[in-house]
């Protein structure tokens, strides 16, 4: 029989220390990596939320100051702050968007201009307001499924 020399068990014992120390490092960096990934997505969905709840709110400041002062052809001054920023925060909401999301936006900046010129000619009613309620639920339903909201 051989004998294994003397220092065959301290080498082996080695090779299996280091070989540990590798896989642990492997798991432990595929973990890291996995959990960027989450916190990542995890602040991209925050972001995303906060975009849009400013926009929303946006959306019925706007709202509101048009549907108060629909008959006062006087306050077009006045109404065009809240359009501006309104049509800043819609240009966020597109740049993250998903498609749905960005399509009506689309339509409530169009409704919002054409409403501004109603306005400015004096021929704004109360009626037109339907639409607007209507997309700003829409809206809220498309978030909700991008965000998948339950």
């Amino acid at each position: 029989m051989t004998q294994t020399p003397w220092w065959g068990v301290p080498l082996l014992a080695g090779l299996f220390a280091i070989g540990g120390v590798v896989v642990s490092q492997v798991v432990t960096i595929a973990l890291d990596r996995v959990k960027a990934r989450r916190e990542d997505a995890r602040r991209w969905h925050a972001e995303r939320r906060q975009v849009y709840v400013g926009y929303i709110m946006e959306l019925q400041r706007t709202g509101q100051q048009f549907y108060i002062h629909r008959e006062d052809k006087e306050k077009a001054d006045e109404l065009s702050e809240p359009f501006n920023e309104l049509m800043f925060k819609a240009e966020e909401v597109i740049l993250i968007a998903s498609d749905d999301v960005r399509a009506i936006v689309g339509n409530l900046n169009k409704w919002f201009i054409g409403i501004s010129r109603l306005h400015e000619e004096g021929d704004l009613e109360a009626e037109v307001f339907g639409y607007y309620h209507e997309q700003i639920a829409a809206f809220r339903d498309a978030v909700r499924r991008e965000l998948q909201i339950k």
